[in-house]
């Protein structure tokens, strides 16, 4: 089912127990789909899904740099002192991204 948003508000208790029967209401705002109402317990499964998903790719991730150092930064090119001192002055608050983008320059 397809409503705008306006009768979706005026029908809202309506629109609940549709959804809560199996059915997917899809909202639209000014002609374009903006939502969908889904049951609680799809909704879930939906989640669970996108998880499983993510987590597999970190699976693979992680089986195919087994057995690779974790930073590779060539000896001398680092000033591990200066970057030190920088993580306490809290001018490089995010490290990992930083070491992974120099890396790759």
């Amino acid at each position: 089912m397809e409503i705008s948003l306006s009768d979706a508000r005026a029908r809202l208790p309506e629109l609940l127990d549709r959804v809560a029967a199996g059915e997917v209401v899809h909202i639209t705002r000014r002609g374009k789909p903006t939502a969908a109402l889904v049951d609680h317990d799809r909704w879930m499964k939906t989640k669970t899904h996108d998880a499983l998903i993510r987590a597999r790719e970190l699976r693979r991730r992680l089986d195919e740099a087994k057995g690779k150092p974790l930073i590779t930064v060539p000896a001398g090119e680092w000033d591990v002192e200066a970057h030190v001192a920088e993580i306490r002055e809290g001018r490089d608050r995010d490290v990992w991204d930083r070491i992974e983008r120099e890396r790759d320059e």
